[in-house]
């Protein structure tokens, strides 16, 4: 592990965490979390009293994931091995503080992308938050084939749609793949009138 990814797993992560609004004992999802660059971080802001599931497709990662986690003594998170934009059952209605949409936009098509945000909605709590970092998913974010035409805009109108209402605009220094970067972080908050699912 390079020096960048350990201060940041140890010590930036878990600032840059705790300002946009993730507690202890909070219950988080990191969707598409890879090998843990935002899920290690999430686990230590929540503490022993908060959990976080950590979603991905790829087995390895989430294998990757637990081992480092282990290194540092974290042990409060949940591995989900899924594909798609659909979320496993035992994440319920109304039962998330929290979930993280970070650099994986851009894996999904518009309607992929509006059942992640709908399913999303579906198990946060009301005024809860949905933080979005989309990275290759406009046109000033190093975009990926059909996103090439969206502009922060369109995102916000997309997430808008699933019953979100955008409260921060972040520009920051986060972590992509194994070095800082200046970014444009999303904060939405579940709308206290959308109910517990759609």
């Amino acid at each position: 592990m390079n020096k960048t990814i350990k201060t940041w797993l140890e010590k930036q992560g878990v600032e840059f965490l705790a300002d946009i609004g993730i507690k202890p004992g909070h219950t988080v999802l990191d969707f598409g979390c890879g090998t843990g660059l935002y899920t290690i971080p999430a686990a230590q802001v929540v503490g022993a009293k908060g959990q976080v599931y950590a979603l991905d497709k790829d087995s390895g990662k989430l294998n990757e994931l637990l081992v480092s986690a282990e290194k540092i003594s974290v042990g409060n998170i949940i591995p989900l091995h899924k594909t798609g934009p659909d979320l496993p059952d035992q994440l319920k209605d109304g039962s998330v503080d929290a979930v993280l949409l970070y650099d994986i936009l851009h894996f999904f098509k518009r309607d992929e992308r509006q059942r992640l945000f709908n399913e999303s909605s579906r198990i946060l709590k009301s005024n809860a938050l949905l933080s979005i970092f989309p990275k290759h998913s406009m046109q000033d974010e190093d975009p990926y084939g059909s996103l090439a035409t969206l502009t922060i805009d369109d995102i916000i109108q997309e997430i808008d749609a699933a019953h979100f209402s955008l409260t921060q605009k972040a520009d920051t220094i986060v972590l992509h793949k194994d070095r800082l970067e200046r970014a444009c972080i999303l904060n939405f908050r579940k709308d206290k009138k959308s109910g517990e699912s759609h």
